[in-house]
């Protein structure tokens, strides 16, 4: 028997958005079990929305958050009342293509009990409708977990969990005022095996910035994933040196972001950290010091690897 899907879907003050979701993922080529609609106390008419769709369609659940928690908060509760073997997690501002859930479920199927986490392809959308990036992630789970100190690789809404998993490592850190994916990715890793489907199977839609991305909550976020992920040994089953690159990565972020005095002590731990390599130390150094001439360096490198193909 095939293994049953739990969609979750955290919304706030997304009326105009949230039927595009929810209806992407009820259209799966292999339905899923049930959609669970999580209303982080909405002020719009996203109740009423999330009321019709639940009349529509019996699959669709809904619960209510009386006071706002959060995205992250609102998706450990949608967890905790699945009833499925596997969690979907899709935004309430993306969609899926029809066979997301048939090609990650085959992949699952096909990897065994030893993988928890299947992710896939997706394409970024502006607001035009235009595409303006994809991402694709090919590889075994050694492969992802060096890129994944190199920064969130995997689209969010393009990712199924075993629920058991999930449950077990603690689902989403709410404490974390952004990056709670790239944080649980990064557990997730260190656990189980990852499956990935080379193929699109979803589209991030990119709306106006929100207030997560206050630079504010940037620094106390990338201080408690310095923290939890790079603290030394043993730390979230990181090397050393992927504990370095993923400092690195964080002070990468905080420079870019305008903040450089937050930037520095990790920018300084990454330069000097051991097994010692050059090309962190270097890099370390010209962000700390000269963060645009790095930034030219990247785009170089970048051409000179597009060209070498």
């Amino acid at each position: 028997m095939r293994d049953t899907v739990s969609v979750v879907v955290p919304t706030r003050d997304r009326a105009s958005l949230l039927r595009r979701a929810v209806l992407s993922a009820l259209a799966q080529t292999a339905p899923p079990l049930e959609v669970i609609i999580v209303d982080d106390a909405s002020t719009d008419d996203t109740p009423d929305a999330a009321a019709r769709l639940a009349q529509e369609d019996p699959r669709v659940r809904t619960l209510t958050v009386p006071e706002a928690a959060g995205a992250a908060a609102a998706r450990n509760r949608g967890v905790a009342v699945a009833r499925g073997d596997w969690v979907a997690l899709l935004d309430d501002d993306d969609e899926w293509l029809p066979e997301k859930l048939a090609l990650q479920l085959h992949a699952a199927a096909a990897a065994g009990d030893r993988v928890g986490l299947v992710h896939g392809g997706f394409e970024e959308v502006a607001a035009d409708g235009s595409c303006v990036r994809g991402g694709l992630v090919s590889g075994g789970p050694e492969r992802l977990r060096r890129l994944l100190v190199r920064g969130n690789r995997i689209g969010h809404s393009t990712v199924i969990v075993r629920r058991a998993l999930l449950l077990e490592c603690g689902g989403y850190d709410e404490r974390l005022p952004r990056l709670q994916d790239w944080d649980l990715w990064l557990r997730l890793a260190a656990r189980t095996g990852v499956a990935h489907v080379g193929r699109v199977v979803a589209r991030i839609h990119r709306g106006p910035v929100a207030i997560s991305a206050d630079p504010a909550r940037l620094v106390v976020a990338a201080r408690l994933l310095a923290e939890k992920h790079a603290a030394g040994p043993g730390a979230a089953g990181l090397t050393p040196g992927e504990q370095a690159d993923l400092l690195l990565t964080l002070g990468r972020l905080l420079t870019r972001a305008g903040q450089e005095g937050a930037a520095a002590p990790f920018l300084r731990r990454a330069a000097v950290a051991w097994p010692w390599s050059p090309r962190r130390a270097l890099a370390a150094t010209l962000l700390e010091r000269a963060p645009a001439l790095f930034d030219r360096a990247e785009i170089l490198a970048a051409r000179f690897a597009g060209g070498a193909r």
